[in-house]
């Protein structure tokens, strides 16, 4: 792929993403997981959302990132308030998600 789908997790919000399996967020299974260094991650960071939007269809041709497409950012993202470009981004998408009290 052309991006890893990652969660943000703290104290406040201390689940991860499980996958479609119907398993509760947070759960211990087979599911596999990493730490990302904040540092280096924020560098990378494409686009956030509060909650889960499926970013995995959202493809670039070729893949990767070019002057017209984001890997995982759905044209859309300007327009929606769950979705937040980029690094600049982070910081509000986490207190909305907040806000929320981690509804996915």
């Amino acid at each position: 792929g052309d991006r890893w789908s990652v969660s943000v997790t703290n104290a406040a919000t201390p689940f991860f993403y499980m996958g479609n399996d119907g398993s509760q967020l947070g759960a211990i299974d087979a599911s596999a997981g990493m730490v990302l260094a904040p540092g280096p991650a924020q560098e990378a960071i494409l686009c956030s959302y509060t909650t889960d939007v499926g970013t995995s269809r959202f493809m670039c041709d070729p893949p990767g990132v070019s002057p017209t497409c984001t890997p995982g950012c759905p044209d859309w993202i300007d327009r929606n308030s769950d979705g937040y470009r980029g690094k600049a981004g982070l910081e509000g998408m986490l207190r909305h998600h907040l806000e929320r009290r981690g509804d996915c």
